[in-house]
């Protein structure tokens, strides 16, 4: 295993598979006063961030079960790269995770009210120690994950998943998951070893007991508020007897030593086809872990066309066999939990239909399926991408892109615990908007935060209330 030399959602992307949408028409008359009584964002001085688009508000009004409040921007600048990772940080406050253009992690605090202020962030050990090695290599920043507030000095620790990269073919790199105030979890500081692999090439690579030839494909960083760990794709050459390239799913909680006992979640083997060159490089990709409680946790990730769920026990020890299900078209997909069963939602590429499934966490992972959508105002062409999940009580949040990118509407939807709608989609955004990405976040009341990133970079939040 590759933990070497030094030391993941719910991204998703309108567009690619990073993004997300929603569903149905009407938001209530938008004024200033509405927005700043129900919806406070507020920077670290407690002043207002920003006011926000006309723009996000839809022009036709057909009658509906929810409302919503005037749009609110909350940040500029956002990464598309990055996204929004949300998590919970306790005491019923969501944290937002993002990062701006320069790479610098940032984060949101919502209350249950609505409230969102910006937090101070701790990342010194990556800005004073990871720094690039070279100014003209380009990072990219995958995801920023929030783990909660430090014990000492109350900045929010952030984890921070990124790759260095040089302009000029496989150079130069440096990828690492892990905390950013301190050693990261997985780190790989060299260029790939399997770069456009072919089978002559791989016949090259070192296998066997005096060690392998290892690359770090893919990371992300996770917790459960106590405890971080890294889920990610390492390949290596199977044996020496063969040319086969073998792709491990792993998990890992320290840098060096391993603490988890059966590190290895899944694995796929890929086998040089006839032009002596590897059919796909990329496996159990944009990974997502929830917590469950005493039940532990699920994970899962998509490999080429299939989705792969693992659960592992509130230690981090296997808890069965990893199982697959194929959704040859997924997009980026999301994962939540009631009690002791998961809510697995995803979208297909150039399809308008939201997928759904529920299931015991232990249990069989059953195919989605489509979910009966009451939509008085339903998308004639394009595709539904990046289904974001919260769950409210009895009740679980869904948002959501529909139409042709770049201009699509974010869209939000109310399921009952049988996955079946109990409101009509709601159009929280017009024709005009054009999301990247999008969050939901439940609050009090039965409300809802819709969080939208679009291709501007701006961060925009809606209030969404439905009678349901």
């Amino acid at each position: 295993m590759k933990r070497c030399f030094l030391l993941v959602v719910a991204a998703a992307v309108v567009g690619c598979p990073k993004s997300e949408p929603k569903p149905e028409p009407s938001i209530a008359p938008a004024s200033a006063d509405a927005a700043a009584s129900n919806l406070v964002l507020m920077g670290s001085t407690g002043t207002s961030v920003s006011s926000a688009a006309p723009s996000m508000v839809p022009s036709s009004k057909p009658p509906s079960a929810c409302v919503a409040q005037a749009p609110v921007v909350i940040a500029r600048g956002a990464r598309q790269d990055t996204g929004l990772t949300r998590t919970s940080v306790g005491q019923n406050t969501t944290a937002i995770g993002y990062a701006t253009g320069d790479g610098t992690p940032h984060v949101f605090v919502v209350a249950p009210t609505g409230n969102a202020t910006h937090v101070d962030v701790d990342w010194s050990h990556l800005r004073e120690r990871e720094a690039k090695k070279d100014p003209k290599l380009v990072r990219r920043v995958h995801r920023v994950t929030p783990l909660g507030y430090a014990k000492v000095g109350g900045k929010m620790r952030v984890g921070v998943d990124l790759v260095d990269s040089s302009v000029e073919k496989n150079a130069a790199r440096y990828l690492r998951c892990g905390p950013a105030d301190s050693d990261p979890i997985t780190v790989d500081a060299t260029p790939l070893i399997f770069f456009e692999a072919t089978e002559d090439s791989v016949g090259q690579a070192t296998v066997g007991a005096g060690g392998h030839s290892v690359d770090v494909r893919e990371c992300r960083t996770f917790s459960d508020g106590v405890r971080v760990w890294t889920l990610s794709t390492q390949v290596r050459r199977e044996s020496q007897a063969n040319r086969n390239l073998v792709f491990e799913w792993l998990i890992d909680d320290a840098l060096g030593d391993a603490t988890i006992k059966a590190p290895v979640i899944d694995r796929h083997v890929e086998a040089p086809n006839k032009d002596k060159k590897y059919a796909w490089m990329d496996h159990f990709v944009t990974p997502l872990s929830v917590y469950t409680g005493p039940s532990g946790f699920m994970m899962v990730a998509r490999d080429e066309g299939q989705i792969v769920f693992a659960h592992r026990d509130s230690g981090l020890e296997q808890h069965g066999a990893a199982q697959r299900i194929w959704l040859g078209g997924a997009t980026f997909p999301s994962l939540a939990h009631d009690g002791d069963r998961v809510i697995f939602a995803v979208t297909e590429a150039r399809k308008l239909d939201l997928l759904a499934s529920a299931f015991p966490v232990a249990g069989k992972v059953p195919q989605p399926v489509k979910v009966a959508l009451v939509d008085p105002n339903p998308a004639t062409e394009g595709s539904r991408e990046g289904v974001s999940l919260a769950p409210s009580g009895a009740l679980m949040f869904a948002s959501f892109a529909d139409g042709k990118a770049p201009k699509r509407r974010v869209r939000f939807a109310v399921l009952g615990a049988d996955l079946k709608p109990r409101a009509e989609v709601f159009d929280v955004t017009g024709e005009d908007a054009t999301p990247y990405e999008t969050r939901v976040v439940p609050l009090d009341g039965g409300k809802a935060l819709v969080l939208i990133l679009d291709i501007k970079g701006d961060v925009t939040g809606v209030v969404v209330s439905c009678k349901v």
